[in-house]
Formats: structure tokens, C-alpha cells, sequence
């Protein structure tokens, strides 16, 4: 299963996650446990996927800094001096533009835009060229969009399990899924006018398209 997959990007899951269990067996802290089954949940499904569709290795890669992000945003302490809103200092509520953009929102934008790309190379696989009409790129769009909710629903669930949680309220869920649109649009947008070419790593080259 492992075996097509670079050997750092391997490395680099494996330390996220032996890093996000030691914080959570550390603090004993129920909400990033949670947080840590789902994403370990995740890695297995992309593993999964891979082997069906044969991801490129920047999508890997980029999946693979999307999930140490969200351990960063998570367990990291904001550096002393810098603005975060609320009263968890960490990360995911540090502002990068002070009241305006937060670490939150970055990792969303930049997740949920991989997203994008990871659905049109698993639909490429499948219908090969056709993959690249505007259309069926604006469902990768949407797609990735869904996912985005999905996402919300874990957090949601997260509250109910722990109640002393950083996850924020409506607006905080909100500006969330604009992240994520953001995000999944812009790819979407790079996509359409063939900015880059996604390979698609199946061994069909009619499936794979150009590239």
C-alpha cells in the first residue's frame, strides 16, 4: 500500500501522528484526541484512494502539510506578542491579518483547495479527458465545498464530547466554510484555465489525460 508513496512523505504522517498522540496522551485532552482519531481515520481513506486512483505526489504532499498544519494549529503556542483572538493561545486563533484573516482560515483556504484537486484527479481516473470540462471542475469545486461541511460536523461533534473546546461559535463556523469556498474556488479557477496540469497517477494513460 505504501510502496508508490515517497519515503518523506511517509515520514512526514508518521510524525504527525506519533507527535499528535504524545500531545493528547500528554495533556490528556479529550477534544484533540478526538481530532487525532479523525484524522488518522482520514490518512487511512487517502491511503485507500491512493491505491484506486494513484494520486500525484504533490496532492500527497500537500495533504500530508495540511494535516501537520492542523497539528501546529492545535498544539503550537501562539509566540508572545503576536494577536490571537479568544482565549486559547494557540495557533489556530492567531491572526495573520489582525481581525481580519486567522491561521484558521489559512489552513482551511489551503485544504480545502487540495481538496479540489484531489477530486478531479479521482474523476480523471475514471472519465479521463472529460475530467477537464469546466463543468465537472465546478463539481470538484463543490465537492471539495461538501467536504468542507463535513468537516464542520466533526467540529460540531467535538463540542458535544468536550465542551471546553476552541472550535468558536456560528460566526466562527461561518467564516470557516467562506475559507473553504475561498479555497476550493481558487483551485477550481487554476484548474479551468490550465494554470498547471494535474497528473493523476493512474497507470491508464487514456485515464490520466495529458501530463
Amino acid at each position: 500500500m505504501l510502496d508508490n508513496i515517497p519515503r518523506a512523505i511517509v515520514w512526514m504522517n508518521v510524525v504527525v501522528l506519533v507527535a499528535g498522540a504524545a500531545a493528547v496522551i500528554a495533556t490528556a485532552n479529550a477534544e484533540f484526541g478526538f481530532y487525532l482519531a479523525a484524522l488518522v481515520t482520514i490518512t487511512f481513506g487517502v491511503l485507500m484512494l491512493h491505491r484506486r486512483v494513484g494520486l500525484s505526489t504533490g496532492v500527497l504532499t500537500a495533504l500530508s502539510l495540511w494535516s501537520a498544519a492542523h497539528l501546529i494549529g492545535g498544539l503550537v503556542p501562539v509566540p508572545r506578542g503576536w494577536p490571537y483572538q479568544g482565549d486559547t493561545p494557540v495557533m489556530y486563533s492567531a491572526w495573520i491579518v489582525p481581525e481580519v484573516i486567522k491561521y484558521d482560515n489559512v489552513v482551511h483556504a489551503f485544504g480545502f483547495g487540495t481538496c479540489v484537486v484531489v477530486c478531479h484527479q479521482s474523476i480523471r481516473c475514471v472519465i479521463g479527458h472529460a475530467a477537464d470540462h469546466p463543468g465537472v471542475i465546478a463539481l470538484c469545486v463543490l465537492a471539495a465545498c461538501g467536504l468542507g461541511g463535513v468537516n464542520e460536523i466533526v467540529e460540531f461533534v467535538a463540542t458535544r464530547i468536550s465542551p471546553d473546546t476552541n472550535v468558536g461559535g456560528y460566526v466562527n463556523t461561518a467564516l470557516d466554510l467562506v475559507a473553504n469556498a475561498a479555497g476550493a474556488g481558487a483551485v477550481g479557477i487554476l484548474l479551468a484555465v490550465r494554470k498547471f496540469e494535474p497528473d493523476a497517477g493512474s497507470s491508464d494513460p487514456e485515464a490520466r489525460g495529458p501530463g
